[in-house]
């Protein structure tokens, strides 16, 4: 890989971009696809919906409105890997996403815009959130887009770098510095997101974002033949949200929602041939690298995954029982670089993402510790 041309999924091409096409890409699991060419799902043509898919451990892969307008993405998990990237296009609708630790800095962020004239024309994010990653990637020349009833939680560094003077903002909220100016629609309020069962960033019994949507924001593309959720009745788990806009919860995740669970981050066991019951890479005798196959049954520390890597890796251990946990992060002289966790956890299996993109190549050590019991395992980030 590494030159363009090598997607996961290409959809069409440039010169068909205002053919009619109406794929469906769902419930598909991409892991370290960047390398081969950023664009994981490269869309290139009209009318297609991108949902139920997670992206993970690809800092270098994102998926790409590239030609063709009317396009909708939903219900996707982007975490410690690429996000959202539109280039020629319009009509775009985005929706109950989740984006984690994403971007890489260079090729990709949480959302990047690149201006080819005369597009970027009503792009609309509505009612995702944002943890962390590098800044979202504006530019001038966007005109009539919408960002409505986002959550934005940055611990440091800028949510957003570049200007888009084309984007009405309405409902969102904003834990971190800007970088960027916005008047209003933008409350700037700590979202008091928790990692929940499904070990992602969902709402808090006390979060300022329960009832707060704002209803300032266009009407959904509802594409024929196709169940893409233009009333934004569900959040990213599938479960239901009030019929008021104005009582539906801001960011992806609605509280104490209703219903059943249809959607949550994939694992490799969740796809492909161990989805039908065959080995989990397709080959026989071959086990998977993926630490999230792993389930211990004791208080363990799993090797970071990927490892080497550049510049973002996820730890993964599992709390056996109730626990003060630190997870901190040191360099090859020992001296602590970042603190990762230092909380209670209960019983369960966790991950803690690094984005080291600050960070120089080298040897690294992350070290687990409770009361009773430390572990450490060796990291390689190589740029």
């Amino acid at each position: 890989g590494g030159d363009n041309g090598n997607e996961c999924i290409r959809i069409s091409n440039g010169a068909t971009s205002t053919y009619v096409c109406r794929t469906v890409v769902e419930h598909c699991y991409f892991e370290n696809t960047g390398p081969g060419d950023s664009e994981v799902i490269s869309v290139k043509c009209r009318e297609h919906v991108l949902r139920f898919n997670t992206n993970i451990n690809n800092q270098q892969g994102n998926f790409c409105f590239r030609n063709g307008d009317n396009n909708i993405a939903y219900g996707n998990f982007f975490v410690n890997a690429g996000g959202i990237r539109v280039k020629e296009a319009n009509n775009i609708y985005c929706y109950n996403n989740y984006f984690e630790n994403c971007g890489d800095g260079n090729i990709t962020a949480p959302v990047k815009y690149v201006y080819v004239s005369p597009n970027l024309k009503n792009l609309n994010f509505i009612h995702n959130t944002f943890v962390n990653g590098t800044s979202i990637e504006l530019e001038a020349g966007a005109t009539g887009n919408t960002w409505a009833n986002n959550i934005f939680k940055m611990s440091s560094g800028n949510i957003f770098t570049g200007s888009a003077p084309g984007i009405s903002w309405s409902g969102n909220i904003r834990s971190g510095a800007l970088g960027t100016t916005i008047s209003s629609g933008m409350t700037n309020a700590d979202p008091q997101i928790v990692l929940n069962a499904d070990r992602y960033y969902g709402l808090s019994s006390t979060s300022p974002a329960i009832d707060a949507a704002s209803a300032s924001y266009p009407a959904v593309l509802d594409i024929a033949g196709i169940d893409d959720d233009p009333a934004i009745m569900r959040d990213i788990s599938g479960q239901a949200r009030p019929t008021t806009v104005t009582l539906k919860d801001v960011g992806c995740n609605e509280y104490n929602a209703t219903g059943p669970v249809t959607n949550r981050p994939l694992k490799l066991a969740d796809v492909g041939p161990s989805y039908l019951g065959g080995p989990s890479t397709g080959v026989e005798g071959v086990q998977s690298e993926n630490p999230r196959s792993v389930l211990p049954s004791s208080l363990h520390l799993v090797q970071a995954y990927p490892n080497p890597f550049n510049p973002a890796t996820t730890i993964h251990f599992h709390v056996p029982e109730a626990a003060h946990v630190s997870l901190r992060i040191y360099d090859g002289l020992g001296s602590e670089v970042a603190v990762l966790i230092d909380e209670m956890r209960q019983v369960g299996e966790y991950d803690a993402h690094w984005n080291a993109v600050m960070y120089p190549s080298g040897v690294y050590w992350c070290r687990l510790q409770t009361k009773e019991w430390t572990e450490t395992k060796r990291l390689l980030l190589l740029k």
